[in-house]
């Protein structure tokens, strides 16, 4: 998962005398990827900077590659940043963040744990060293993490996180409790609807999932907020908003195939088998290896017996 909270840094000021102009650092805090590398780069290849100055454009180059999902090129350049600008936070947490998405955990704490021994009051460092924990599966000590990081700073998103852990650690009353807080502290938090609803979903309370999803999609739209409310929408026998939405999901995200795959179910709940049969085919097109449902559904739709009642597939979702 791509960290959107990426820190906006690197607050140097433009030296007249130097070849580097305003502009390039107004392009190294760009939030445009490119542009950031691009004055960053300008700023680190001019040797009359001072080494921190330096150190803090690798800093932001590395975040202009983390942007790009250029995890390992990113972590070169945090390494660079933290060569020159030592006791600079940000590197360790950001080069952190990267190690996460690359999968190395330990690693990734190692980051946190330095920038926790620079800086013992900084909530983002356990809010980090918290969703490297969850990622190892260690829900615990990850719970530990978020706690203090809450402490420090609550934020709606804090609680969020921390309900995720809660939630997967089955304490279902205790990941609600932390999903109402967010949305208390934020009453737009996109974090706080979406994981609230992912409870209600998980927990098949269809009737509390739909108002979140629906405040979710008002504040951010997305393919799998359309697609979880169709398939409430689907469980309640409301076929027509389930189509709707299905059908809004697929427009967001053409190539997923699961949501042809719930679209055909409630067509073929309201009796449009020729609609049906074209959502099940386009599933398992796009997903071969992952669309039995749709297969069985078509057999049974061309008179194929032995396979289980339609009915069945309905029932699964409620």
């Amino acid at each position: 998962m791509f960290v959107a909270r990426l820190l906006a840094l690197l607050l140097i000021t433009a030296a007249p005398s130097h070849a580097v102009t305003q502009q390039d650092y107004d392009d190294c805090n760009s939030g445009n990827a490119e542009t950031r590398i691009a004055g960053c780069t300008r700023i680190i290849e001019d040797s009359q900077e001072p080494a921190r100055n330096r150190g803090l454009a690798y800093y932001g180059r590395g975040l202009g590659h983390a942007q790009k999902r250029e995890y390992d090129t990113a972590i070169a350049n945090f390494d660079a940043a933290i060569r020159l600008a030592p006791s600079y936070t940000p590197a360790f947490l950001n080069r952190g963040t990267s190690y996460i998405n690359k999968g190395e955990y330990d690693r990734a704490i190692a980051d946190f744990d330095q920038a926790l021994k620079i800086d013992p009051d900084n909530a983002l460092g356990y809010y980090f060293r918290g969703w490297a924990y969850s990622s190892k599966g260690n829900l615990d000590r990850a719970i530990e993490e978020y706690s203090e990081a809450i402490r420090l700073e609550p934020g709606a998103y804090l609680y969020s996180w921390r309900g995720d852990a809660y939630r997967n650690k089955g304490d279902h009353e205790r990941a609600l409790a932390d999903y109402e807080e967010a949305i208390r502290l934020n009453a737009n938090s996109v974090n706080g609807y979406a994981h609230r609803a992912r409870l209600y979903v998980d927990r098949k309370d269809h009737d509390r999932a739909i108002p979140d999803l629906t405040q979710l999609i008002r504040l951010a739209p997305s393919y799998f907020a359309y697609g979880d409310r169709g398939a409430a929408y689907l469980a309640r026998g409301e076929f027509d908003l389930a189509i709707a939405d299905y059908t809004e999901a697929i427009r967001l995200y053409p190539t997923y195939g699961g949501h042809y795959q719930s679209r055909g179910l409630a067509y073929l709940a309201k009796g449009d088998k020729d609609r049906a049969i074209a959502d099940f085919r386009q599933a398992i097109e796009l997903d071969p290896l992952g669309s039995k449902a749709s297969r069985d559904e078509l057999k049974v739709l061309v008179g194929e017996a032995g396979l289980p009642p339609r009915k069945n597939m309905l029932e699964m979702l409620k």
